[in-house]
């Protein structure tokens, strides 16, 4: 009878054995399931990021560039005004250059003829 209590003690020990050994399976298998899991909300979390802030820069360039583009429209009208004004400025230059030539040649021509007047006068 002392023989089958042993082996009745014997397999209740390893079942107990086997019991705590597929506990710890099951706690080892649940962690590593809880783990998994937390990685992956880590790596949706880490990829929502990325896209965030590459829509960031994306907008910052867009952004970039039209304030490019609007530049490069002021800075085009502000040439086309000077281009206007060194035109109109180079209109008035050769006018009045015009203008001492024909006082000049007027100046000339009166001479020539006070000239002419004080030698008829004097004949």
């Amino acid at each position: 009878a002392r023989g089958g209590q042993d082996r009745l003690q014997n397999a209740l020990v390893r079942r107990g054995m086997v019991a705590k050994a597929l506990g710890f399976h099951a706690f080892t298998e649940s962690h590593l399931d809880a783990v998994a899991a937390r990685d992956a909300r880590e790596m949706e979390e880490d990829a929502r990021r990325r896209e965030e802030e590459e829509r960031c820069r994306e907008e910052e360039l867009e952004a970039l560039a039209a304030g490019e583009r609007e530049l490069q429209s002021v800075l085009e009208a502000r040439l086309r005004q000077t281009e206007v004004a060194l035109a109109e400025a180079l209109a008035d230059t050769e006018e009045r250059h015009g203008l001492l030539h024909v006082q000049r040649d007027l100046r000339s021509n009166i001479l020539a003829l006070t000239g002419q007047v004080e030698r008829l006068a004097l004949e």
